[in-house]
């Protein structure tokens, strides 16, 4: 770790710190969360790291003696090493990419650097629970971040507790656990850094949630069955049928019906267009003449084309022709494939809604002028809301193409900033 530019072999130095009984099969369920450290740690850092690990896979095991818990650690240099505050999607996007690779169940990236945070002043932590993985600072967690003065082993102690705490909270939000008040409890909100000194240890209650969850992580994935076909597309209609409850959890977790509410310029261009389509005589006329059914299907192909575009254009999905396909790879595609259909489907609700308001507020002799129809009956006024929907849906895709992509990511996947 004094030289993590340095990529290390994958067969020995990998693996960094994994003690020898972590390499034999296990005999229970097993839960793997890698550790990627990115780049270059402080020496006490490095110690404060490595004693977070023992006291988090000693903490597992004693608390779930169920599963057969292993902790690895991978080094891998910082992709930008020279700027203040690291980005935490793009260290989420490396640990996921270890998670991929190797098959954790999770994975967990550390950085030295502070954190760039979009609703706060900061943030120690981020979790992503659609991909499986959460980023960790250690920059505000030392001690001598609010102290100048502080002793070395008070700075190691003081800083593995609190990375032992927050890892736990970060682990608590990739299984859904709800957060609590209890200050004691891990998933207590951290409002600043010293509030995790006061976590000890789950409640009971806590504890048999972890468990109904780690149960369903721990099941054996598709490919190590022996039963799963080498061809992807049954490989994928098996994983389907199999992680279908998993891949729905996922996208609940990152609430897509909110996201629209956070990438500016998609809702922006879409809400814009849509009200100066609405108060054009020519839309008007050509709207309530369309077939509602013509509508309806054009509609259901554009959500579906604007979804292709933006998952697309935003390269949200993992690159296939670096992993293996897996049960993981499917799971996480599949997820944001149907985050970002629920987003535009949350569009569509809210320019429906939008445009039949606006409909509806305009004077019954202004829309006669425009149509030449006496009275508009309600299949009329949503074929015009629909067409109008289909318009301003489209100039929002485009919209949302040019949204930066790391501030998309960040949006889309991130569930909150600890």
């Amino acid at each position: 770790m004094s030289e993590p530019q340095i990529e290390p072999a994958v067969d020995q130095a990998e693996y960094l710190w994994n003690s020898p009984r972590e390499a034999q099969a296990p005999k229970r369920p097993l839960v793997e969360i890698g550790w990627v450290l990115i780049g270059t740690f402080e020496k006490i850092d490095e110690g404060a790291i490595r004693t977070a690990r023992e006291q988090t896979r000693d903490y597992l095991r004693q608390c779930w003696p169920e599963f057969s818990w292993r902790l690895p650690i991978v080094v891998r240099p910082d992709p930008d090493p020279g700027d203040v505050l690291a980005e935490p999607i793009r260290l989420i996007d490396m640990a996921v990419t270890e998670r991929l690779t190797k098959g954790w169940d999770f994975a967990v990236a550390f950085t030295a650097t502070d954190l760039h945070a979009l609703s706060k002043q900061y943030t120690l932590g981020t979790p992503a629970s659609g991909l499986d993985a959460a980023a960790i600072s250690t920059a505000r967690l030392d001690p001598t971040a609010q102290r100048s003065m502080v002793r070395k082993a008070e700075r190691e102690l003081v800083l593995s507790k609190r990375i032992w705490a927050l890892f736990l909270h970060l682990l608590g939000d990739l299984l859904a656990l709800p957060h609590s008040d209890e200050p004691s409890s891990p998933m207590s909100i951290p409002r600043v850094p010293e509030d995790l000194d006061a976590v000890q240890d789950f409640s009971s209650e806590e504890r048999e949630w972890m468990l109904e969850s780690l149960t369903e992580v721990a099941d054996l994935r598709v490919e190590e069955t022996g039963q799963s076909s080498r061809n992807p597309f049954f490989f994928t209609l098996r994983v389907l049928a199999r992680s279908g409850r998993e891949i729905l959890a996922a996208v609940a977790r990152n609430r897509p019906w909110i996201l629209v509410w956070h990438l500016t310029k998609f809702t922006g261009a879409a809400l814009s267009t849509l009200l100066i389509l609405l108060f054009t005589a020519e839309v008007w006329d050509v709207g309530v003449r369309l077939p509602f059914d013509e509508v309806a299907g054009a509609l259901a192909i554009t959500i579906a084309a604007t979804t292709t575009f933006v998952v697309t254009r935003q390269r949200l999905l993992t690159r296939r022709t670096r992993f293996r396909l897996t049960e993981q790879v499917v799971v996480t595609d599949f997820a944001i494939i149907l985050t970002i259909l629920g987003a535009m489907l949350s569009m569509v609700l809210l320019l429906i809604s939008a445009a039949m308001l606006v409909i509806w507020v305009v004077p019954n002799e202004l829309a006669e002028r425009w149509t030449d129809f006496a009275t508009l009956s309600l299949e009329h006024n949503l074929a015009l809301a629909g067409t109008v929907t289909i318009i301003g849906l489209i100039v929002g895709a485009l919209g949302a193409s040019i949204e930066d992509q790391t501030t998309f990511r960040h949006v889309a996947f991130i569930d909150e900033e600890t």
